[in-house]
């Protein structure tokens, strides 16, 4: 059970046979948990994506049931306090939570303010606010962030910033909804080792939902998994650990397989520089993409990935450089008209999530992409037979909905689903269109290890039907999954590993 003894210390938060389901769900999303976790303990919670660990945080801070409403039933207590008959408002300076969506809790415009908002709400004096940002500041390493707008962030920038706005409430619970899924290698293990230092030394529990299990294994007192919304009593997380051969064997097949050069480049960008809050952040960034080619792209948090697809995108607008999709020149196109050929996943899925059920959001997907798109990418001679049952699959919703395994969830809200859950989702509705270019960022953000292999066979039938595939990522295994060539974000230039 990866347990270290914890000794007599209090009992601090309780589930007593807790059921809940979301509002219009068929079915529960936390079936008779029962759980007891104590003081000053550090608790990691395993579990595949969609299979309750983000709803069994929600419950520490009465978000669930009071902000996201459904059928609650149980009864949970944290520090004394009954979570059903407390407001939000009052369990907050107890519980300090941080979604797995980090970007939607910022709230305000710079990264001091938004550290000094919780403490200004707790009614604290200047001097005490002062104090706090600065240690939360120097605890997360954020003096190269000294006031830069939370806009300009990037997505594991943003988790750093929210971090620290979540520990200058001097909360006595931590609890971080898969804190290092945006988090390059380095940044992923100071945060668990300050984890780790802040239980240890302050005493404070906290509590992990995480797939990235390896960094964490070390640090925990407990393992707790969740099976579709049910403690499982017997955690076994080996599975989740191995990279295993798959992957290896994956990576053999693309490395051996027909990478001609006469594919015609779908993507070329030219010596492109951005820069914003007098900071560039890409400096004659330059790399082409071809037609059934998928190229990683890596680099630490704040290197301008996200800058960079904004930018071929549209929504951003380079002060020099070119970006050429399918032989057009996009200067002067606005992001509307780039989007006809180039589907965009962004960190956050919810941004694409508009329908009040997932049939609605994928039907609509289906008729904007039909209308919107002209023709469908012409299939390469010799696909594999994924490939081309992939393809024929793309032209209903419900063949959608089967394809991405979201028939269970086709009538429930999409912004209830879990973030892996929203990243399925999210994709289906862009892929409905079949996109000659598809850029994706941080996409196994919220996946257990089996979305990533059926999310790697699903970008290979792409790139197998003629896409070119662009994914910003600091997954590791992914990459050795699904890329043909890898691509370094450093200093705002491009480096390439091959």
């Amino acid at each position: 059970m990866f347990v270290r003894g914890t000794g007599g210390v209090a009992e601090l938060i309780r589930f007593n046979d807790v059921r809940f389901s979301y509002a219009a769900a068929d079915r529960l999303a936390l079936d008779r948990i029962n759980l007891e976790i104590n003081d000053g303990e550090f608790i990691l919670i395993a579990g595949d994506s969609g299979s309750g660990k983000s709803t069994l945080l929600r419950c520490l801070n009465g978000l669930v049931p009071h902000f996201y409403g459904g059928k609650f039933g149980g009864q949970i207590t944290v520090n004394g306090i009954d979570t059903k008959t407390a407001a939000v408002a009052e369990l907050s300076p107890h519980v300090g939570l941080v979604f797995q969506d980090s970007g939607a809790q910022l709230v305000t415009e710079t990264v001091e303010e938004e550290i000094a908002f919780g403490p200004r709400n707790l009614g604290l004096g200047g001097v005490e606010v002062a104090e706090r940002v600065e240690r939360a500041m120097r605890e997360m390493s954020l003096a190269g962030l000294t006031g830069r707008r939370t806009a300009t962030l990037s997505g594991g920038e943003k988790q750093k910033v929210v971090i620290a706005s979540v520990l200058s409430l001097e909360p006595k619970i931590l609890a971080l909804d898969e804190p290092l899924a945006e988090l390059d290698p380095v940044s992923a293990a100071h945060l668990v080792k300050l984890l780790q230092d802040l239980n240890k030394r302050l005493g404070l529990t906290v509590i992990v939902a995480e797939h990235r299990l390896d960094l964490l294994l070390p640090a925990a007192d407990r393992v707790v998994e969740i099976k579709q919304g049910r403690l499982s009593p017997s955690p076994n997380v080996g599975a989740n650990l191995q990279v295993g051969a798959t992957e290896s064997r994956s990576k053999d097949r693309l490395l051996q397989k027909d990478k001609s050069q006469n594919q015609p480049f779908v993507l070329d960008v030219s010596d492109l520089s951005v820069a914003y809050d007098g900071r560039q952040v890409l400096d004659g960034a330059a790399f082409s993409v071809r037609a059934g080619e998928i190229v990683a792209l890596m680099g630490n948090n704040g290197s301008g990935k996200t800058t960079l697809f904004r930018t071929i995108t549209g929504f951003i607008k380079p002060f020099a450089g070119q970006v050429v999709i399918n032989g057009r020149d996009t200067v002067g196109m606005s992001a509307a008209d780039i989007l006809r050929d180039a589907g965009y996943v962004p960190q956050r899925p919810s941004a694409l999530l508009f329908a009040e059920t997932v049939g609605e959001e994928l039907n609509t997907g289906v008729d904007v992409q039909a209308n919107a798109r002209h023709g469908r990418l012409p299939h390469r001679s010799g696909t594999d037979h994924l490939a081309m049952t992939y393809s024929d699959s793309m032209r209903s919703s419900d063949s959608l909905m089967k394809e991405f395994d979201l028939d269970s969830h086709v009538n429930d809200y999409p912004r209830d689903l879990s973030l892996g859950e929203q990243q399925r989702v999210a994709l289906a509705a862009v892929l409905s269109g079949q996109p000659s270019l598809l850029l994706l960022d941080e996409p196994t953000h919220g996946l257990d290890h089996g979305a990533k292999v059926r999310l790697a066979q699903i970008l290979r039938a792409q790139a197998a039907a003629g896409a070119a595939v662009v994914l910003a990522t600091h997954d590791s295994d992914m990459t050795a999954l699904v890329a043909d060539r890898v691509l370094h974000l450093e200093g705002g230039s491009m480096h390439s590993d091959i």
